[in-house]
């Protein structure tokens, strides 16, 4: 297997660069991020766990780093620009890496629509018109046009819009396109997605993250509950 690109990731303590804003130092995971840097074991990294935690502050860091458009899209597009802050995370960034990727993809599921407009003229391989497809299937397809391989692929929930079925062929796709060289960091509540074979996945919390197994997610043990007694866990929902 390839290494990947990306085998550390912690936080720079510069005396000489503006501290960071407060609100990101406050952010359990980036709190926890100071003290511990995250070690990547393998060429896709899931990160789950509940809102507010600082998954997708990490990732849109992430993807400001490697230069990829805040909306989404392919890395050094020529779009036109738009005013943003910027992520207030990424200058303090400390990113140790093996080598650069070639090419890559951001998906991200709030502004799909932004980023579909912006990348659509790239997706020249496509038999047919991404306009064409649904969602869930255009999805599918960005995925299939960008991971020729030596790819740093972020996606920020790509479960959203695909079926049961489709997430698991996204599960496919991922799979296999891991012997071509490409990373992934993917932001996830599925517990189809989080099944991705030797994935290494991280859940935020609120006393900061830790590296979790399949089977100690929360998400896979409340929709196994879920499955298993339906009637009984609606029972006390809707109490």
């Amino acid at each position: 297997m390839i290494p990947p690109f990306i085998h550390r990731i912690g936080f720079l303590e510069d005396s000489h660069r503006p501290p960071p804003a407060p609100y990101v130092t406050a952010i359990p995971a980036i709190k926890a991020l100071r003290a511990h840097p995250i070690e990547i074991t393998s060429p896709v990294v899931i990160l789950t766990g509940e809102n507010g935690t600082g998954k997708s502050t990490l990732l849109s860091a992430l993807a400001e780093r490697y230069r990829f458009d805040h909306h989404g899209g392919a890395r050094d597009a020529d779009y036109p620009q738009q005013v943003y802050a910027g992520n207030d995370l990424a200058p303090h960034l400390l990113i140790l890496r093996n080598q650069q990727p070639q090419n890559g993809f951001y998906l991200r599921a709030e502004s799909y629509e932004v980023m579909l407009d912006k990348t659509e003229p790239q997706l020249h391989s496509l038999s047919n018109s991404v306009r064409a497809l649904s969602h869930g299937e255009s999805v599918l397809s960005l995925i299939q046009d960008f991971t020729a391989g030596r790819g740093l692929i972020l996606c920020d929930e790509p479960e959203s819009g695909l079926s049961t079925i489709r997430q698991m062929v996204f599960l496919a796709e991922v799979y296999h396109s891991i012997a071509a060289g490409n990373q992934f960091f993917l932001i996830t509540h599925s517990p189809i997605m989080m099944a991705i074979p030797g994935a290494q996945i991280i859940e935020f919390h609120d006393q900061g993250w830790r590296e979790i197994t399949w089977n100690e997610s929360e998400n896979v043990q409340a929709m196994r509950d879920f499955m298993a007694t339906p009637e009984e866990t609606l029972g006390e929902l809707l109490r």
